[in-house]
């Protein structure tokens, strides 16, 4: 049986937990993106030099995360699941085995500072 929802169904019923993460930056061919949620397997984002992408495209965004005292960039390879006006769906391997924690220690601080 083949799934039938679109491209944006498909990025909205991503299996993992979403954050919503301000501390974590994000750039796209040297553009800043604003980041609308991350999860342990996928961003949704808005980034200027988007509009071309379509679903498949292969791309890499730079991730800025704080960790400890540092900021440490991380680099994500993955692919285009859909691009509309809510944003640009990108979905990508787990960069470390500890990406799943680092997002919820992050979101956990954050919601404690808000």
């Amino acid at each position: 049986m083949s799934d039938k929802s679109s491209p944006e169904q498909q990025a909205d019923n991503r299996g993992s937990q979403r954050y919503n993460l301000k501390s974590i930056s994000a750039v796209y061919l040297g553009s800043p993106c604003e980041i609308i949620d991350v999860s342990p397997t996928g961003i949704l984002l808005k980034c200027d030099g988007t509009e071309s992408l379509k679903r498949g495209d292969v791309i890499t965004i730079n991730l800025s995360v704080p960790l400890m005292s540092h900021i440490v960039p991380v680099n994500v390879d993955g692919f285009v699941i859909s691009n509309s006006d809510r944003g640009l769906a990108f979905d990508y391997a787990k960069p470390t085995q500890a990406w799943q924690h680092v997002l919820r220690i992050l979101n956990i601080k954050e919601k404690k500072n808000s």
